[in-house]
């Protein structure tokens, strides 16, 4: 669902459902977490990029999954609330790395990398 990669400092998360534009289903939200929570500790990364994989960042929930944006409210561990709670202090650098369509940005991570302590860089190659 997510790869993490670190690479000089940097951890790099990228959804990795580019066939349903990185729409989150709820192992996706579940990776992602994990993967933020592990940044959040690992000496060996300093700052956490997330983008997505294809052509989207992210499309939003996966409505046509039994798992989409109805069912994922209240799931516990899943959703924006869950993703944005004891992250607020993040304490690095977030970059959202947004490639073309991002949908709903203040419900994916886009719009919580917005809301961190750190600094936040906004780009891509399909932002204007």
């Amino acid at each position: 669902m997510v790869i993490v990669e670190t690479t000089n400092y940097v951890r790099t998360i990228t959804l990795n459902r580019p066939d349903a534009l990185n729409a989150f289903n709820r192992a996706m939200w579940r990776a992602l977490i994990d993967a933020i929570d592990q940044a959040k500790d690992d000496s060996s990364a300093r700052v956490v990029v997330i983008t997505g994989a294809g052509r989207a960042f992210s499309a939003g929930a996966a409505l046509q999954e039994k798992s989409g944006a109805a069912a994922m409210s209240g799931a516990p561990g899943v959703g924006v609330s869950p993703l944005v709670e004891g992250r607020i202090e993040f304490p690095k650098p977030v970059i959202a790395a947004l490639n073309w369509v991002g949908v709903g940005l203040r419900a994916t991570p886009g719009g919580w990398a917005g809301r961190g302590s750190g600094p936040v860089l906004w780009g891509g190659s399909g932002c204007s």
